[in-house]
Order: C-alpha cells, then sequence, then structure tokens
C-alpha cells in the first residue's frame, strides 16, 4: 500500500435516514474512503415506539416492523451501490433503537470498531430544533470517537 493509499480511519459509521441530509453527509464519507483501505459501516435505525405496541396487536406492530426492516435494507442497499461505485468497501446494519436514538449510533460505532462518525445535519435551528432536538448534535456532544457533521448542501451562489 501506498502512502497515498493509507487510511486515517479503518472504519467510518455513516448514519442513514434518508433524507438528503444523510445521503449529502455519506457522499462526504465516500470522499475520502475512495481509493483508500477504508471501510464504511452504513446504520440505519428503526425507533421503537414503546406506544404504538401498546395499542397494536402483536401481528400488526410485527407487520410493520417488516415493512420498516425492508425500506431500510432497500435504503441500505442504494448507499452500497453509490459507495462500490466510488470503490469504497462497506458493511451495512439495521438496528432497532430500543434507548435514544443518538445512544444507538454511539454504541454501534463502539460495536462495530468505528474510529469516526459522519453525519448529515439538517440544519434546523430555532424552535425547529427545540421541538424536534437533534440526533446529530446529541451523538457529538456524548461520543467518544470525533464526529464530522456535514452541514445541509446550499444552493446559494450557483449558476
Amino acid at each position: 500500500m501506498t502512502p497515498s493509499q493509507t487510511a486515517l480511519y479503518a472504519r467510518i459509521l455513516v448514519p442513514l435516514d434518508g433524507s438528503d441530509a444523510a445521503e449529502h453527509g455519506l457522499r462526504e464519507a465516500i470522499r475520502p474512503a475512495s481509493g483508500r483501505a477504508t471501510r464504511l459501516v452504513l446504520l440505519h435505525l428503526i425507533d421503537d415506539f414503546p406506544s404504538l405496541r401498546e395499542v397494536a396487536s402483536e401481528r400488526t406492530t410485527d407487520d410493520m416492523l417488516a415493512a420498516r426492516r425492508r425500506s431500510a435494507q432497500a435504503l441500505l442497499d442504494r448507499a452500497r451501490q453509490l459507495a462500490a461505485e466510488q470503490q469504497v468497501q462497506c458493511d451495512s446494519s439495521v438496528v432497532q433503537a430500543l434507548d435514544s436514538m443518538p445512544i444507538a449510533i454511539i454504541d454501534t460505532a463502539a460495536k462495530t470498531g468505528c474510529e469516526l462518525i459522519v453525519m448529515g445535519s439538517h440544519g434546523r435551528s430555532g424552535l425547529a430544533r427545540l421541538a424536534l432536538g437533534s440526533v446529530a448534535e446529541g451523538v457529538a456532544r456524548q461520543s467518544r470517537v470525533p464526529v464530522l457533521l456535514v452541514p445541509p448542501r446550499s444552493d446559494k451562489g450557483a449558476g
């Protein structure tokens, strides 16, 4: 391996939720991994809805979870294809978040030996941020490994 092919990070965790912000984060994670010995770990979280389990039948809950897993796998398959086009190797995983989303991401990074977490940020502020919270911010505050938050794309000035 030549010095230009050595990797600063051997494994990078990339959480994906299907949003444009998450895809932008994926593209930013692919750039430094391309042509290097870096492996991406693609993650999609299925959030746990305890209140839904209380009112829905077990069969309905199981069917909904299975549908969400299929949708998650399709999302991860598209992300793997995007990475493969740039000769980047990846693993992928669908995890049901029984705790908070940030904790599930941080735990996955630890379990998979990731040395960096790259996340797209939605860029919410004000009341939207207060009401919705920020998974990315929670990860950045609590993670023991570096976190790269990729801001939303700005189309200003293009053209």
